[in-house]
């Protein structure tokens, strides 16, 4: 157990793969054994008394048969005991109709007719005297004159004597069967049918299979008429005394001198005959000898194919883990090779991960506050343009946005208290809640002049329906604290880029309290005619362009230019705030998508909140025009240092990473906070190749240098240089130098 733990997952997974194997194989296989030897064992025994009954049935047929023509013989007149000792024409006439009866039967190979107290005996051929029948040519060892006398008088069932040789019927044994007639207490005579042993013996064998019986019939007395092997007689005489006092029907196991045998025995109602089979038990157990045979070699050819495909499996099943591993390598810095068990190396690891996990999740519960403020002014700001990546980044300060349509709203509290700034908080997470299930809103943790900020998420961009939320918040607020408040509206936007757009809106709405009144809520819309900025679409196109071409010279001029102009036609400071909250923007996007945001970072532009700092047209013009002249400076220096900084960058980092299985032009490209394309563009004009071929360029001549210092483990050759896939790696490797690896190889070493 010491050695498992200390195991290697890959080979626990082969180890355990086996196990599984191993278990249902021996299970099966000792079934299966067991299952055959019972089944062998009953086929036979049934086998047996199928045959049994057969070779019962069929000597009963032709004993019935022997009965009948006894029978039939007495009541035939031309067979009287009168008739056949008359004189001798009648005792002629009594030869041919035994002959009949012969003839008529092949089963008979003769018969004698004997009546009591006569001193002839008939048969089909001649006529005997008794003496000289019973004491020369018929010569009974077991059967004289006076018992045959004895048989004739008193006993009124059929017997049957054993077979032995008769001089007058031939060489060949015969069984002579004695049926008494008639079948009477007072029977006067005797029909004799000497049958051949062969006979019987053939009528047995056309139903036994030659698979090793000897076959026994007995008389009712428990002697031996008939056998199928002569070598087993012996065996018989230990058997039949055991049969004397078994059922009609059975079978018996017996072991005679240390072998083991099958008996199979049934007796005929008939006529009290026994028929037995007898057969050696290992004689059964060579089918099953030969069947577990066939069945180890099976479950041993199962067991190997088994074991190649646990093997297979394991390895097809490691490669995550394997893959995780390196990629937990790669990710930590720190080698897991110390560790034997894998998944106690990822324990520890992702036990490492967990802590960390729950120390930053402390501290952002901690920082949760400032985290929420910080993403509310991002927002305000404009610089979270999408609403998923918005909620994303959110989720964990408690704030979600629901809905699409965006305002920003300024509550300005009618009050000179200055304790009033201390429940400010307290007043605004009041509100937050008093928002019903068509808006979401959060308030600006920015507490000044008495204001509190809003940004509202709402169903619709319906002003109707928000004018009746903004007076649930006044109603709110008088009824809670007892303070009155004027509301600034802006418009409602679906993009959140422009939220800022919408503070400056509500600002100046609130800036016309003067004009509406006090406590009052002002919609920019209901103030202001218009937004002219909309003109701009052309001019904020033309300037994006300028940006994206580099056109410096041209960006400096359009600027300017657009200056004037806007000083020229004597518009709003409003609309002169929303037109440099679009350049603002505008300047952003545009740098965000050549990856130059840091610029931006550097430049310092105005935010959405300290736009409103600027209260001339003038200061406005002038702000534009250093936002042009430092965006020109800053890409310019960029693009001349772009050149040498970019390469040596870009190189270094693929000499570093290349071996790393997870080196991608994604992942480098996060590395470097850019596009995937733009990387791959610079990349390209700064080396003369495409990423992908400048790696494959570099795994190919480490591979070379590996195999001209003898390493020839092509898998661990191919995994040193980043790669998963021999074959892929082959077929690049080949496509570069024109030979195989193992060519390159053998053609180096020569």
């Amino acid at each position: 157990m010491k050695f498992l733990n200390k195991c290697s997952l890959h080979y626990k997974y082969f180890i355990s793969y086996t196990i599984i194997l191993s278990i249902p194989l021996i299970l099966i296989g000792g079934f299966i054994y067991q299952y055959f030897i019972e089944t062998v064992r009953s086929e036979v025994i049934k086998n047996n008394k199928q045959v049994l009954s057969q070779v019962q049935y069929n000597l009963d047929v032709k004993m019935d048969e022997l009965e009948k023509i006894a029978f039939q013989i007495s009541l035939n007149n031309q067979l009287t005991p009168y008739r056949v000792t008359r004189d001798g024409y009648w005792g002629r006439q009594a030869l041919q109709e035994l002959n009949k009866y012969k003839t008529g039967n092949s089963f008979i190979y003769d018969l004698v007719l004997y009546y009591d107290k006569q001193p002839f005996l008939f048969s089909s051929y001649s006529t005997y005297q008794v003496e000289e029948f019973m004491d020369g040519l018929f010569g009974y060892t077991s059967w004289n004159r006076d018992q045959f006398r004895q048989d004739i008088l008193h006993n009124s069932l059929s017997k049957v004597y054993a077979p032995q040789h008769i001089k007058p019927l031939g060489d060949n044994p015969f069984i002579t069967y004695m049926v008494p007639i008639p079948k009477s207490a007072t029977n006067y005579g005797v029909v004799m049918f000497f049958i051949k042993e062969s006979s019987i013996q053939l009528l047995i064998q056309n139903i036994l299979e030659d698979d090793g019986k000897a076959t026994f019939i007995l008389d009712r007395e428990g002697k031996l008429i008939n056998t199928t092997e002569s070598s087993s007689v012996s065996q018989m005489a230990v058997i039949a005394p055991y049969l004397q006092s078994k059922a009609d029907q059975g079978t018996m196991k017996l072991q005679i001198k240390d072998v083991d045998f099958l008996v199979s025995y049934t007796r005929s109602p008939r006529n009290g005959w026994t028929y037995v089979t007898l057969v050696e038990e290992d004689k059964i157990m060579t089918r099953v000898v030969y069947i577990k045979k066939i069945a180890l070699i099976s479950l041993a050819a199962t067991f190997l194919l088994g074991l190649c495909l646990s093997y297979l499996f394991m390895k097809l099943n490691y490669s995550p883990i394997r893959k995780l591993r390196q990629f937990i390598e790669s990710e930590t810095g720190e080698s897991l090779q110390q560790h034997v068990n894998e998944f106690e190396a990822f324990h520890r690891v992702v036990h490492q991960m967990s802590n960390k996990n729950r120390s930053m999740q402390s501290q952002i519960i901690f920082s949760r506050p400032v985290l929420r403020n910080f993403y509310l002014h991002e927002l305000l700001r404009g610089n979270i343009e999408e609403l998923s990546k918005l909620n994303w980044m959110v989720n964990e300060t408690g704030i979600y946005f629901y809905y699409d349509w965006f305002r920003s709203v300024i509550l300005q509290l009618d009050t000179s208290e200055e304790s009033i700034n201390e429940i400010l908080p307290q007043i605004a997470r009041k509100l937050e809640e008093e928002l019903d299930q068509e808006n979401v809103g959060y308030a600006l943790d920015t507490w000044e002049n008495n204001k509190i900020v809003f940004i509202i998420a709402s169903e619709s961009d319906s002003p109707i329906a928000f004018l009746k939320q903004m007076e649930k918040l006044q109603m709110a607020l008088r009824i809670e604290w007892g303070v009155h408040a004027t509301i600034g509206v802006g418009n409602a936007y679906a993009k959140t880029s422009e939220i800022g757009k919408s503070y400056i809106e509500a600002n100046t709405a609130l800036d016309y309290r003067l004009i509406r009144g006090k406590r009052s809520i002002i919609f920019i819309h209901e103030v202001v005619e218009g937004d002219r900025a909309l003109q701009m679409v052309n001019e904020m196109e033309n300037i994006r362009l300028y940006i994206h071409r580099g056109e410096i010279e041209q960006l400096s001029n359009y600027l300017s230019e657009l200056i004037r102009e806007i000083k020229a036609k004597n518009v709003s400071l409003f609309v002169v705030r929303n037109i440099c909250y679009d350049l603002i923007h505008l300047i952003v996007t545009t740098l965000n998508e050549l990856q130059q945001n840091d610029q931006y970072e550097a430049i310092g532009y105005p935010d959405v909140i300290t736009l409103l700092d600027y209260e001339t047209i003038d200061e406005l013009s002038d702000m534009i025009t250093g936002i042009s002249i430092l965006i020109c400076r800053h890409i310019e220096e960029s693009k001349n240092r772009s050149s040498v900084q970019w390469k040596n960058e870009l190189v270094t980092y693929v000499d570093e990473q290349f071996t790393n299985p997870q080196f991608s032009l994604q992942l480098m490209a996060e590395q470097f906070s850019v596009t995937p394309p733009y990387l791959s563009r610079i990349f390209k004009e700064e080396t003369g190749k495409t990423l992908t071929q400048y790696v494959n360029g570099l795994r190919i001549e480490k591979v070379k240098k590996m195999l001209a210092d003898g390493e020839d483990n092509m898998q661990e050759l191919v995994e040193k240089v980043g790669y998963t896939n021999v074959s892929s790696f082959i077929r690049k490797f080949k496509e570069s130098e024109g030979i195989t690896p193992g060519d390159y190889r053998k053609i180096y070493t020569k």
